[in-house]
């Protein structure tokens, strides 16, 4: 059977066709995206993508994709190859904008660092597999990137696989168009106060929404594995329900009234704003509790959360009260 560059290179086997390929899609496609892909062929553009018969008939293995300079699109599931990706170059892509290799094998993430232009990218999911020890400061390069998922699920973590990222999320802080992050069962384990509002704001507004699990479908953070250091980031965001947002609002709260020692007169216009925006953490909150508290069936934790952030958000609220 190929592998993925044989199969490439035989079906565009030269380099000028090779640079009107502008999407690489070795993953499910819907009737839709195939429909899509084959107006855009009308105009030139190329699309690669795998029929159900093709479909864990090819093998991973190494690919080069120096010469598919026009690239904006990259979709490489490891599911859908009968072995999986160990080694992918794509320091030629200037112009891709998202880039999804996962359930894959691979080890190192240095062709990420070769990415020649890092701020086109809006999403980057190269979650679940086995890159080794990594500083995330690497991401901070990716301004523009809206999702970055670089974990690895519970069901791939038990099967063997494990991303091994490590840092702190100050490395993320210039991510200002962030709104979607996986870091499960990975060693990064502080610098929640760093993370963009962006981040902020999503996590919030999914966690007001009613929906199981809260914010955490924005913020993936579970251990998997009481040796992850990503279980001290799930504790302190699971009392507030994964709403990164209450987070960063308590922890400013706590951290100002703490500098905050003698003279409180010229502080206390900013106390009242705070105080307002507290008091909308509270009353969506507690309007969430009491809907969910209608339907309690396989709602505890969610329950729970609810309460704890609550409870969070009105004893901050107490001590500023107190201090004007």
């Amino acid at each position: 059977m190929p592998n993925l560059q044989e199969y490439l290179d035989k079906k565009y086997p030269t380099k000028e066709l090779r640079e009107k390929v502008t999407a690489l899609y070795f993953t499910y496609l819907s009737p839709q995206k195939i429909s899509v892909a084959k107006i855009n062929e009308k105009k030139g553009w190329l699309t690669v993508y795998l029929n159900e018969e093709q479909q864990k008939e090819i093998e991973g293995g190494e690919l080069n994709l120096s010469e598919y300079v026009n690239l904006t699109d990259i979709r490489i599931d490891g599911n859908y190859l009968k072995t999986p990706l160990t080694k992918l170059d794509i320091s030629s892509c200037f112009n891709l904008v998202i880039l999804i290799c996962i359930n894959n094998n691979l080890i190192s993430a240095n062709f990420l660092k070769q990415l020649p232009n890092p701020k086109k990218i809006e999403i980057l999911n190269v979650y679940n597999n086995n890159i080794q020890p990594t500083d995330i400061e690497l991401f901070s390069r990716f301004v523009n990137v809206r999702v970055l998922k670089i974990g690895t699920e519970k069901e791939a973590f038990k099967n063997g696989k494990h991303n091994k990222f490590y840092g702190s999320f100050k490395s993320y802080q210039d991510l200002t168009k962030l709104e979607r992050i996986c870091i499960e069962a990975t060693d990064i384990d502080k610098g929640l106060e760093f993370l963009p509002m962006s981040l902020a704001k999503s996590t919030a507004k999914r966690a007001n929404e009613d929906k199981e699990g809260g914010g955490y479908l924005y913020f993936e953070c579970s251990p998997h594995d009481i040796n992850n250091k990503c279980s001290r980031i799930k504790e302190h965001l699971k009392p507030f329900d994964y709403d990164l947002e209450a987070w960063q609002l308590t922890g400013f709260c706590e951290a100002l009234l703490a500098a905050i020692k003698s003279e409180f007169s010229n502080w206390e216009g900013v106390l009242i704003i705070l105080i307002g925006m507290l008091d909308e953490k509270i009353i969506k909150t507690r309007n969430e509790l009491e809907l969910v508290e209608l339907h309690k069936v396989n709602k505890i934790d969610k329950i729970k959360r609810l309460e704890s952030k609550l409870q969070k958000l009105t004893q901050i609220k107490d001590k500023i009260q107190k201090r004007i």
